[in-house]
């Protein structure tokens, strides 16, 4: 008898487990929408307009929010970090700076940042290069990725390199 109950009870959890896992896969399912912008050709006059649909990498950028570190040593990173950043990936548009960098998270000893444009071989090469310029030296550099010293001081960077779909880099330190 006391079997039969417990057969019972796995029977209709493996039931609500596959009812929950269908209704999830069902709302988890989701397409990517194309958000049309207008962009104004250079060389053409503003009522030249041509329509520039936003790439994923644009759609995922636009989607986070930006914060601010919290921890005193993330504080530290950071403010080294975000200018060297935001010269590569901000762009001055019609007398305008657009921000093209973002940092999406802190986590512990760890922060993400998101970029508007794909990350490219030659982007690594400029954060490399500023920070060896700051007295970093490069212990190791391979791929995406990157391990820049200083006395006291280690930082991992890991770049989304060559991702269609979002652009980021985490760093650890």
């Amino acid at each position: 008898m006391k079997s039969k109950k417990n057969l019972i009870i796995i029977g209709v959890v493996i039931v609500v487990i596959l009812i929950s896992w269908m209704i999830w896969k069902a709302n988890g399912v989701k397409t990517t929408s194309v958000i049309p912008t207008t962009t104004t050709l250079q060389g053409t006059s503003p009522t030249t307009s041509v329509s520039k649909e936003k790439t994923p990498v644009e759609i995922y950028f636009d989607g986070k929010k930006v914060v601010e570190p919290t921890a005193e040593k993330a504080q530290a990173v950071h403010a080294i970090l975000l200018p060297i950043l935001q010269e590569i990936y901000d762009k001055e548009v019609d007398g305008e700076i657009v921000k093209g960098v973002k940092l999406q998270e802190e986590f512990g000893p760890m922060l993400t940042y998101v970029f508007n444009r794909v990350v490219i071989d030659d982007d690594i090469t400029a954060v490399q290069t500023e920070l060896e310029a700051q007295g970093f030296e490069t212990a190791e550099s391979s791929g995406k990725g990157m391990t820049m010293m200083k006395i006291g001081q280690s930082w991992v960077f890991t770049f989304w390199l060559n991702n269609q779909q979002k652009a980021g880099l985490e760093v650890t330190f």
